[in-house]
């Protein structure tokens, strides 16, 4: 009888621990995440790179770069997602904003965050002083790769080692709130960091696909109706960069969200060697400079630009 109360009480923490992971334990609706500077001006470099001093792009990442490019422009273009939008392994000067603006004319905001995805696009579009920041934008760009889907679920993005945590919105009622990185902490214990591991990868799994889909849809929805309060007559396009269109996600998606995949963008094969670092899937400059000006065509077609 013994026996079978220590395998019940195992059983039983096991359970409440797996609901806390899911759950997240704690929330609240204002958490610091993206620090600004104190006044939307800054300094620019040769380039026309504009530099904020204090930027945190990520929940655990300092990013002092800041990639958009001002131009004495009327109008001007957003860019969000993931290290793809930002330009992990690349310059200011190679990255998909500084082609963008240099083709376009018009300023282009980055606001791509290392590791990140629909969730910080939205965390960020939250911001009631946005429009004041990133004045007079006509076109915003979601670039999404297949794992934003998986970073929907994910706990943790870091190393064992490190008590660092993946930043995670959840929806309480009809609002996303931000949870509270709670298990920054036990993460460092080896054990419940595989524990948590494990728990991501159910929720990744074929088992919550379809859930993944719904919540990932839901999101970018919230985030296109956020920036057109902002922006009325903007456009938002959601651009599947070397992945397939998802019809699972787009049957979700608001009508007035404009889907372009780079598979359809005729004239370049992302495929090839010389536009990735080696096993690094990571967009080489070769590819903005290649891709570009064909996305700016395929753009223009669709009367948003």
């Amino acid at each position: 009888m013994k026996k079978f109360y220590v395998i019940f009480l195992n059983i039983f923490i096991i359970v409440i621990l797996l609901v806390i992971a899911d759950y997240g334990f704690f929330t609240y609706e204002k958490a610091k995440y993206i620090k600004f500077s104190e006044t939307s001006e800054g300094f620019f470099d040769e380039n026309h790179v504009v530099h904020f001093a204090k930027n945190v792009y990520h929940s655990a990442i300092v990013t002092e770069e800041n990639r958009s490019f001002i131009k004495n422009s009327e109008k001007s273009i957003l860019l969000l997602g993931c290290s793809y939008t930002y330009g992990t392994n690349l310059k200011p000067n190679q990255s998909f904003s500084y082609y963008l603006s240099n083709l376009t004319g018009r300023t282009v905001y980055n606001l791509g965050v290392e590791g990140g995805g629909i969730q910080q696009a939205l965390y960020l579009t939250e911001d009631k002083n946005f429009p004041n920041k990133y004045k007079n934008v006509e076109l915003i760009i979601y670039t999404f790769i297949d794992d934003h889907l998986n970073r929907n679920n994910e706990f943790i993005q870091c190393s064992i080692f490190a008590p660092l945590c993946n930043f995670r919105l959840i929806k309480r009622g009809d609002k996303y709130v931000k949870t509270s990185d709670w298990y920054a902490i036990p993460s460092k214990i080896f054990l419940f960091r595989y524990f948590l591991d494990g728990v991501s990868y159910i929720k990744n799994s074929n088992i919550f696909y379809k859930k993944n889909c719904e919540s990932f849809a839901d999101m970018l929805n919230l985030t296109n109706r956020n920036l057109k309060k902002m922006y009325p007559n903007s456009k938002f396009v959601f651009m599947c960069y070397q992945c397939d269109t998802l019809p699972d996600v787009l049957k979700y998606l608001d009508k007035d969200v404009i889907v372009i995949s780079t598979y359809d963008i005729k004239g370049i094969d992302l495929k090839r060697p010389e536009y990735q670092h080696g096993e690094d899937p990571h967009p080489t400059e070769k590819v903005w400079h290649d891709l570009v000006p064909l996305l700016v065509k395929k753009l223009k077609t669709e009367n948003c630009l």
